[in-house]
């Protein structure tokens, strides 16, 4: 499952960054289940060593490399990445960003 993708991508390239995640994702799902079953049968219960092998390096992954975006606007996003999809500058928007913030929260 894909969680979190869309923010991650610039803005101009999202589409394209989606369908590139996407895709991926449904080949190799459509791999790790055309394989399993013959990796099952020819190691037996190990298999889910192999599975939790590659869980625990997953998680290693995401604990040090993969960015919190929750709680942040694109904005914020597209600035913590480096995403150079503004005509301003990085401090107009964020400034900008924060302005709508305030009034949105005001307002409710």
């Amino acid at each position: 499952m894909i969680i979190g993708t869309a923010e991650i991508f610039p803005l101009r390239g999202r589409s394209k960054g989606m369908a590139l995640a996407t895709t991926s994702n449904w080949i190799f799902n459509f791999i790790i289940g055309m394989v399993s079953p013959d990796t099952f049968g020819g190691i037996g219960g190990y298999f889910y060593l192999v599975v939790a092998g590659f869980r625990l390096f997953s998680a290693g992954l995401l604990h040090f490399y993969h960015v919190e975006t929750a709680n942040h606007t694109l904005e914020e996003i597209a600035v913590a990445f480096g995403a150079r999809a503004f005509a301003d500058s990085d401090e107009e928007v964020m400034e900008s960003a924060k302005k709508g913030d305030k009034t949105i929260h005001s307002e409710v």
